[in-house]
Parts: structure tokens; C-alpha cells; sequence
């Protein structure tokens, strides 16, 4: 969370932004109190699946489309300074402001002695207090060339990664040009991305990027699937995206791009459903293959556990073994009796305030067997001490001769405490656009294509 002095005023703030939260959270529920039907099939048709030999991705966003990226960024000199230039900055200043600082979303960071303050209010959708931290003028100018990146650029470079993974899911990338028409075509759009959430100081924001991917056949335009999801990253403070020539940001930024393109390749290739109803509102529900040991968040009211502390460095993880009882019962078609040669798939990120960081531990297709319907993995390499992570698993099988896997597996309920102070604070929200709303909204389906933003699961090392 954000370093702030334990002032009345602070505190008083947090005390409303976890009553907010609580009551959204609520209403949002009582809407989600019952899950979707079962559904045991993938989001592309099997038939489609085996009989698509070439695959095509197009980015459909246009070359000319300069949408900037959002930011929940207030720059400035001090917190005094920004709410006199909030009352008396006119647009003719803070476009020639725009101009003399390079252009650069982060532009005004350039000359943080001569520009006073004040705040990208058109890209925030909010409003926000100035910030102080002083960034040198190569760092803010490496922050600007991370987040200058068009939105047909970013949108062409998750295609090209998609396209770079088709062979690893035995399909051949075949060019968007070519004379006869692949058998599935996979179009991509960046919709929205870039830093969000934030206030204070030196502001707390979070990068993300929201993107949406069609799945047609190549032959008559026929949509197969369709969907979108925000693929969020670490959260850090504005000083720290910006130090050392932006490093983290431009690091931040490659790993999501990755993260979105692999998960449109599992959604459209490999991921196969399996869910049931669940009704009610009990606590400690998640989506996909519960964990054991370490557990999941616990909230009742205002009490949060928070992240579970394990006992060595080299943590013994327990989760729930495939199939659950639950797929079983709900499993009508007999679906599972086909299913083979189970394993799983462990990931665990660093924890940047609630965000993944970069992975730290990673096995592909563990044979682990299941005693009383759960699984163990001993780890190998020992975590750094006193530190924070986030993690997740999947179920991966052999269906009808085809390797699947389920989805990955997070919270249903969302880290109140990692969304940046001062975002229940705003006056409007950006719908769908913003992350953290998103994550305020229980999981119904469980069949989101990625993590969505805050859900998690995490533990703590000694």
C-alpha cells in the first residue's frame, strides 16, 4: 500500500474506502448470487479445433488510431501547488505545456520545477492532487517513449505474439494476405491500457491492458468465439515506473503484452470448461481448482485475513486435485471419462502490491497424486525471506487424444487493500475501462480468459 503518514485525515480515508468497498461489494453479490449453469465445453468447438490446420491473427484496430493511454496520474510540484493550478490552469497552457514537454503522455514530468502542477484530468476520468516526487529528465523521458506506443501498435505486437505461439499448439501461422483463406482467423484490439488508480504524494497505479479477440472461421466470416478481459501487472508508485530510465515500465509492459497473447492462444486452443452452479454467497468460494495450503482470502464485513503466511521458504503448496467432486457430479455427458494423463501447472509471480510481478517459480504438467481429493507440490528452490507472492494452478489432461487444460485459478473475492488509495474518491468511473471496478464485480462465471485485476491468490515467507 501507499507509504502515508497515520494522520486523522488518512485514517478516516481508509476507514471510508473500506466501507465503500464493502457495500459495493455487497450489492454486487446479491446480482451474483448464482453462478452460471454447468458448462463443460470449450470456448471454441472441438470440431472446429481439430479440423483448423492454418491460423491467421490480424490486429483490426486502425494504423491511424492515436488513442492515448489512460492515466490516473497527477503530476506536479506539491499538493498545495495542484489545487492552485487546478482552479487556474487554462487549456491554452496546459496544451502548450503538452507541446514544450515532448508530447509524451508523462510529458509534464519533463520540468517538474518550471510546471507547478496539475493533472491529466482527460485521461484520469477523475480528478487527483499534484504529486512531488522529483523525476530526472531522462527517466520521464523513458517513461514517455514506454507509454507513447499507439494503440495500432500495441494491438499489432500482441498479434505478432499470437501468431509467434500457434505452432506450439500444433497449428501452422499462416500470413493474413496470403491468397486462400486460413481456417481460423484470430483478431485482436487493444481497447485500453496504462496506469491506474492513484493519489497522495508519489501516487500508487497499477498498469494494465484491456483487449478484445474475435475467432472466425476463414472460409465464411463465421464468428466462433469472441470475448475481452484486462490483463493487469505490478502496481508501483509513479517514482518507481519512472526511475533508472523507466525500466520497470517498459519491462511491465512487455510481460503483459505476453501475458494477453498466451491467454488468447489458451482460450482459442486448449482451455476446456468445467464449472457447476453454486448457489449462495458463501465465503472463501473461488473459480477453478481451490487452494489448501496456503489458503485463500477470508472477509467477512470489514475483517480481511489477508495473505497467509507459510512456514519455510520452500513451501509445501496443497491445492484440490481434477476432477473436483463438483465437476463429477455435474458431468452429465460423461465428459471426464475420456479425460487422461492429469497433471497441473504451478505459477508464482512477486507480489507488486497486489499485481504480478515476474514469475519466480514455475512447473509445467506435474504428475502429482491425489490422496482425499487433493494434490501437493514440495518446492524446489527456496523464496526470498520476508516477502510476498502471488499464485495460481490448472489442471492439465489429455481429451480424446488432445492436450487441454482447465483455467487458471484466483480469488473470486478482490484484495480491497492493493487498490490504490484515492480511487473510490473519484467522482466517475470508466465502466468496463477500469480495472478496479471490474475487479469489484464477483466472478459469475469463472470463465474469464485471465486473472482479473486483484484476485489472486498470495501468501507470505517467514
Amino acid at each position: 500500500m501507499i507509504a502515508l503518514a497515520s494522520t486523522p485525515h488518512t485514517l478516516l480515508r481508509h476507514a471510508q474506502r473500506r466501507a465503500l468497498a464493502v457495500a459495493l461489494l455487497a450489492s454486487l453479490q446479491a446480482a451474483c448470487a448464482q453462478l452460471e449453469p454447468a458448462s463443460y465445453k470449450p470456448p471454441v468447438a472441438e470440431d472446429v479445433r481439430a479440423s483448423a490446420e492454418t491460423v491467421a491473427v490480424v490486429s483490426i484496430v486502425s494504423a491511424t488510431d492515436d488513442t492515448p493511454p489512460r492515466l490516473d496520474v497527477p503530476i506536479g510540484q506539491g499538493q498545495e501547488a495542484a489545487k492552485g493550478a487546478a482552479m487556474g490552469v487554462g487549456a491554452g497552457f496546459f496544451a502548450g505545456v503538452m507541446v514544450s514537454a515532448a508530447g509524451g503522455p508523462l510529458g509534464p514530468v519533463l520540468a517538474p520545477i518550471v510546471i507547478p502542477a496539475f493533472t491529466i484530468g482527460g485521461m484520469a476520468g477523475g480528478s487527483a492532487v499534484g504529486w512531488s516526487a522529483a523525476v530526472p529528465a531522462k527517466d520521464a523521458a523513458a517513461a514517455n517513449a514506454a507509454l507513447s506506443r499507439s494503440r495500432s501498435d500495441l494491438s499489432a505486437e500482441v498479434a505478432r505474439r499470437i501468431a509467434l505461439q500457434v505452432p506450439s499448439v500444433g497449428k501452422v501461422a499462416a500470413a493474413p494476405d496470403e491468397a486462400i483463406p486460413p481456417d481460423l482467423r484470430i483478431e485482436v484490439s487493444v481497447d485500453r491500457w496504462g496506469l491506474a488508480g492513484g493519489a497522495g504524494s508519489d501516487p500508487l497505479t497499477g498498469f494494465f491492458v484491456r483487449t478484445s479477440y474475435r475467432v472466425v472461421k476463414g472460409s465464411d466470416n463465421t464468428t466462433v468465439a469472441e470475448g475481452n478481459f484486462v490483463e493487469a501487472g505490478p502496481q508501483r508508485t509513479v517514482s518507481q515506473w519512472t526511475s533508472d530510465d523507466a525500466a520497470l515500465l517498459f519491462s511491465a509492459v512487455d510481460a503483459t503484452l505476453s501475458r494477453v497473447a498466451a491467454a488468447i492462444i489458451d482460450g482459442t486452443f486448449l482451455v476446456h470448461n468445467f464449472r457447476v452452479s453454486t448457489p449462495g454467497l458463501s465465503r472463501g468460494e473461488v473459480c477453478g481448482l481451490k487452494p489448501i495450503e496456503p489458503g485463500s482470502l477470508y472477509r467477512f464485513g470489514p475483517y480481511e485475513s489477508g495473505p497467509r503466511r507459510v512456514g519455510s521458504l520452500t513451501p509445501r503448496l496443497v491445492w484440490e486435485s481434477f476432477p473436483r467432486r463438483q465437476d463429477v457430479e455435474g458431468d452429465t455427458a460423461k465428459i471426464l471419462a475420456r479425460v487422461s494423463d492429469i497433471r497441473y501447472d504451478l505459477r508464482i509471480w512477486a507480489n507488486e502490491r497486489g499485481g504480478p510481478g515476474n514469475v519466480v517459480y514455475e512447473r509445467t504438467g506435474l504428475a502429482l497424486t491425489a490422496k482425499d481429493d487433493v494434490v501437493a507440490h514440495q518446492m524446489e528452490t527456496p523464496l526470498a525471506a520476508d516477502s510476498s507472492y502471488l499464485w495460481s494452478v490448472r489442471a492439465r489432461f489429455t481429451l480424446d487424444g488432445k492436450e487441454r487444460v482447465t483455467r487458471w485459478a484466483y480469488d473470486r473475492e478482490i484484495n480491497i487493500d492493493a487498490i490504490p488509495l484515492g480511487f473510490f474518491g473519484r467522482r466517475g468511473w470508466d465502466g468496463p475501462e477500469d480495472p478496479y471496478r471490474q475487479g469489484l464485480a464477483r466472478p459469475s462465471s469463472c470463465a474469464d480468459d485471465s486473472i482479473p485485476p486483484l484476485h489472486y491468490f498470495s501468501f507470505t515467507t517467514p
